[in-house]
């Protein structure tokens, strides 16, 4: 029996055998790009899913899949966009912020640093050695004027050559003041002990009250 063979147009064959490979590869595209590859599936989604919806527009399968493609693609690029644009707009406010902290921080360590209290006793105490004292009672009552409760105050004075010939160590500790004489075992102290009445402070001395604090202690 003779075979009979149909001669098929080329566009016909094309369209028959065409899956319309850029649609699927839009919706593949689409899905990693929300997955494992952010910008770069979504671009090659949005590229291959025009593609495919032109070649659906000529009679190609899988216009939907293009279709969805592009929708997804679309969505995360427009996502993306918005997400740099936020971060654009919130960035001043976020400066501010930092700068806001540091500000605090730096207060803060100023505060708690007895490094203003010592550059002032540096320039006193050097003839009269009641003025360390003096300073050290002064230092616990603007610490209490902030607001710090007096078994917060605590510091240890650094001592300069000259206070030296005074006092062997003048200690802060919970807004009682301890101060050791340079001359003796060290094991005398005079204790200045804080008392606070309202917003206002109460001393008395106790302890060994050497001669060269009597008039601080006479106060």
């Amino acid at each position: 029996m003779a075979k009979i063979k149909l001669n098929r147009p080329a566009g016909s064959i094309a369209g028959a055998n065409d899956g319309n490979t850029p649609a699927i590869l839009s919706l593949v595209f689409a899905i990693l790009g929300w997955l494992v590859l952010p910008f770069i599936g979504a671009l090659v989604a949005v590229i291959t899913g025009h593609i495919g919806r032109k070649r659906a527009k000529a009679g190609a399968p899988r216009g939907g899949m293009a279709l969805a493609g592009l929708i997804l693609g679309y969505l995360w690029l427009l996502a993306a966009v918005a997400l740099v644009a936020m971060m654009i707009s919130a960035y001043p406010a976020y400066e501010n912020y930092v700068q806001k902290m540091k500000a605090a921080q730096a207060a803060q360590v100023q505060e708690n640093s007895g490094d203003v209290l010592n550059s002032e006793l540096d320039e006193v105490a050097a003839n009269n050695p009641a003025d360390a004292l003096g300073m050290a009672k002064l230092w616990v009552a603007a610490r209490v004027s902030k607001g710090t409760p007096l078994n917060e105050i605590s510091e240890e004075l650094k001592l300069s050559p000259a206070q030296q010939q005074y006092w062997r160590s003048i200690r802060i500790q919970q807004g009682t003041i301890n101060a050791i004489p340079a001359k003796g075992d060290g094991k005398q102290a005079l204790v200045l002990l804080s008392m606070q009445n309202g917003n206002k402070l109460m001393w008395v001395c106790g302890g060994q009250i050497p001669d060269m604090a009597q008039a601080e202690c006479s106060q």
